[in-house]
């Protein structure tokens, strides 16, 4: 169970304590309606179940999203929904199936890298969930986006082939579309549930891949996945087709890659890392880009230290002999991330300022984490910053506190001021750190 997942269980526990004086569990509104009702009104089973899943997360994230808890999800996700205004074409390319199975199952946030999926599967004994509805909802967590090759149909079903791994799949398309053999289909398949059936279910309306063959896909899928070297090989096809590259990757590349569409199916063209294949694709100037260090700092670094002191920080100490220089730790910390999102030194400065945030956020107390982060992006977000700028930016901070503990999980120093000095084409650090009181806790 995450953090963030702790602090609803607890919320949970006490409003359920309330409800089930009258009640046997915490009621389900009206509208959401149950899988008996939606067989009743000609769904398949397996997919009345897995609506009734997203009926049900729908509702919790409704609920929870209001909480300050749930801040790092909410400001991703509304930002998102301006950016990509995701309710299929001709508005945008971006289905709502696609965009709230992502938002609900695959968008991760917080320190602990939870997803609304999870957070409901930990709370679903606070909500009187029953075993089976709890399973169903595990499964659609676990499922994710993936790449197909059309292999023909049989008995009004589709035979699916993945890329990479081979593996073939017995689909029913939910919504109607049989293509053809030798498509490519980037689509969420969700299994079957216990001995219900003994096919897969699609959770979203087939985008159909043109202008690009299988063996264009292939090479692309293999060395996306060589960009994912924290994670184990037997993994890295499933981590970049769930989370991708950065937070908002596949949106961008159905964004950028819409081609034409019709009520059952929408048809891109291109590979999400070439560019000039997308018909869609930003110019280099319009692209999503770190704002200035001087653009994103929202206060000066005497304002910063009176927060942190105001929380308990102590004074500034110097290093002690032997124990490694703040300044050499931050870089570390800070090195694929400068890989990944810096061109210039400049923009390396950017990114130096937001993984020195992460890193400081991920040393506050677990209550005070999300109102951190609000701080951060607030500033970014008045100023117009757009969504794929603050997921860039939530990345950096995410990924610089999962590092700390990686690296440094014993070194509980806070960053209170910094510079960057700037040469040429290369950069100097220099930090100064405080102590982080016994009574904080990460």
């Amino acid at each position: 169970m995450g953090p963030i997942s702790k602090k609803l269980g607890r919320r949970f526990a006490k409003w359920s304590r309330q409800f089930r004086q009258s009640a046997k569990s915490v009621p389900i509104p009206k509208d959401v309606r149950d899988v008996g009702t939606l067989v009743k009104d000609g769904h398949d089973p397996l997919h009345a179940v897995y609506i009734s899943v997203q009926n049900i997360t729908s509702v919790f994230a409704e609920c929870v999203s209001v909480l300050p808890e749930l801040d790092p999800y909410s400001d991703v996700i509304a930002a998102a929904e301006d950016e990509y205004m995701p309710n299929g074409p001709p508005m945008s390319p971006l289905t709502r199936s696609y965009f709230t199975t992502w938002a609900f199952f695959d968008f991760r946030f917080g320190d602990g890298m939870e997803t609304i999926g999870t957070c409901l599967l930990d709370v679903s004994d606070r909500l009187g969930l029953n075993a089976g509805m709890v399973e169903a909802i595990r499964l659609f967590q676990e499922s994710r986006m993936g790449v197909y090759e059309h292999c023909g149909t049989q008995g009004g079903r589709v035979r699916l082939r993945e890329l990479v791994t081979g593996r073939d799949f017995d689909v029913l398309c939910t919504s109607g579309y049989r293509g053809k053999p030798g498509e490519l289909w980037y689509v969420r398949l969700c299994p079957p549930l216990a001995d219900l059936v003994e096919y897969h279910v699609s959770m979203t309306t087939p985008y159909v891949l043109t202008q690009a063959s299988k063996s264009d896909w292939t090479a692309y899928l293999n060395r996306a996945m060589l960009q994912l070297k924290d994670v184990d090989e037997d993994h890295r096809l499933y981590e970049l087709l769930k989370y991708g590259l950065g937070v908002h990757h596949w949106s961008e590349f159905i964004f950028q890659g819409y081609h034409h569409h019709q009520f059952d199916a929408i048809f891109l063209a291109g590979l999400p890392d070439v560019k000039g294949s997308l018909p869609h694709a930003e110019s280099p100037t319009d692209s999503p880009a770190l704002p200035s260090e001087a653009e994103a700092r929202s206060s000066e670094a005497e304002e910063r230290w009176k927060r942190l002191a105001a929380l308990g920080a102590k004074g500034v100490i110097p290093t002690p002999e032997g124990e490694a220089k703040m300044s050499a730790v931050i870089l570390k910390v800070a090195e694929p991330l400068v890989k990944k999102y810096a061109e210039t030194p400049e923009q390396a400065k950017t990114v130096i300022m937001f993984v020195i945030d992460g890193w400081n956020k991920s040393l506050f107390p677990l209550d005070k984490q999300a109102v951190v982060e609000k701080e951060i992006l607030a500033p970014l977000v008045s100023k117009g910053a757009n969504a794929e700028t603050i997921a860039m930016i939530v990345d950096i901070m995410n990924t610089a506190a999962k590092r700390r503990r990686k690296l440094f999980p014993d070194l509980r120093k806070i960053v209170v001021d910094y510079k960057v000095t700037i040469s040429g084409d290369s950069f100097n650090l220099n930090v100064s750190s405080a102590p982080v009181p016994d009574a904080w806790k990460s």
